[in-house]
């Protein structure tokens, strides 16, 4: 008669053949680990040909082979290619690019008609403003962008000395 066998009476004998397992090895505990007997499921256990318990291993939790890049340290004003020209002429238009992980590129590109070429003059994470070591850089406010000076923002860029050198983005 064969013996209809559930899951609490499966997890005892794997218990039971776990301890006898370990009797043969003096070194190792005379009981299953608690962790290992909490973990069975009736799902992890199965019968083989022969009629033996097989308990498999439970599941362990996967990580993704690539990890997602991490979250940027303060809220991004856009995500995305925008221009900005503080000069209003040719040959100073520049762009700012922030991906969605922070990673920002400004670059400054000269005029394309006269052989112009675009020169990255920072490329880093976002954060606001942005400083370069030479004491410029840039404020993103309100989708306008300001040109900084020693922190403070500069004055004069189109060619009124009062006036803020700042620029919409587009």
């Amino acid at each position: 008669m064969p013996y209809q066998l559930n899951a609490v009476t499966l997890a005892t004998f794997v218990i039971l053949l776990t301890a006898c397992s370990h009797k043969d090895n003096a070194n190792a505990p005379a009981t299953a680990p608690a962790s290992s007997v909490a973990s069975i499921d009736a799902a992890d256990l199965a019968i083989d040909h022969a009629g033996n318990i097989i308990a498999s291993a439970p599941a362990q939790p996967t990580t993704p082979a690539v990890t997602a890049a991490p979250a940027p340290a303060e809220p991004l004003p856009f995500i995305g290619k925008k221009f900005f020209n503080f000069m209003g002429g040719t040959g100073t238009e520049q762009s700012i690019t922030i991906k969605k992980n922070g990673h920002t590129v400004i670059q400054l590109c000269g005029d394309p008609a006269t052989g112009g070429t675009c020169e990255v003059e920072y490329k880093g994470a976002f954060k606001n403003p942005i400083m370069l070591k030479n004491g410029e850089g840039w404020l993103i406010k309100d989708n306008k962008i300001y040109s900084l000076e020693h922190g403070e923002i500069a004055k004069g860029c189109s060619g009124d000395d009062q006036a803020d050198c700042s620029s919409e983005l587009d």
